[in-house]
């Protein structure tokens, strides 16, 4: 911004206040602009930390702290600035339910492709004693079976270069049973690519 020239358009009209380069008054309206300019891009750049999806590495600590990780969960795995950020936007989101689609969402977040299949309670009328028709044969009443594909992920080692590493869903089968209620029991099934 230019606020040099918004400051000069603010002045009183006269001889006083002519805009001469190498007067005094232009001088110190140029470091009044100045200051003004530092102060914009300081509050462009506090709102882009306000943001996590825009958040830099430098409010990234801050923010993993205000969400208590790195947690037991995801230490040693999300290294990488935009896997930091995934895992606190998974840790915001994953309040917002106890649900199918509350699962599905946290196993998008952290970087799988999988899917959530919830089995039924016994119901009158629908179900029998002694089979399960409803629960394909699983042996509980509040279960969830969640499959997903192991993903890749990007590390950066100790001698600093960067490396690739296969994850198996340690860190998302951590993630979901801290999340779950406590008599809620998940099934976990590891798919293999096709």
């Amino acid at each position: 911004m230019n606020y040099l020239n918004q400051l000069y358009a603010l002045l009183p009209k006269g001889r006083l206040w002519e805009q001469k380069p190498d007067g005094v008054l232009y001088r110190l309206t140029a470091v009044v602009a100045d200051a003004f300019n530092q102060v914009h891009l300081f509050y462009e750049r506090v709102l882009c930390e306000s943001d996590i999806s825009t958040a830099t590495e430098l409010s990234l600590d801050e923010w993993e702290t205000d969400y208590g990780l790195p947690d037991v969960c995801s230490f040693g795995v999300n290294t990488l600035p935009e896997e930091r950020r995934k895992a606190v936007q998974s840790r915001m989101n994953m309040g917002s339910g106890q649900g199918k689609s509350a699962y599905e969402q946290v196993i998008k977040d952290l970087g799988y492709v999988g899917y959530v299949t919830s089995f039924q309670p016994f119901v009158c009328g629908k179900s029998r004693l002694g089979k399960d028709a409803l629960n394909n044969g699983e042996r509980c009443r509040l279960c969830l079976k969640v499959s997903f594909y192991p993903r890749t992920t990007t590390f950066v080692n100790e001698q600093g270069q960067t490396e690739e590493k296969t994850v198996y869903g340690d860190d998302l089968m951590c993630t979901l049973d801290r999340m779950k209620q406590s008599h809620t029991r998940i099934l976990y099934q590891i798919l293999e690519d096709a």
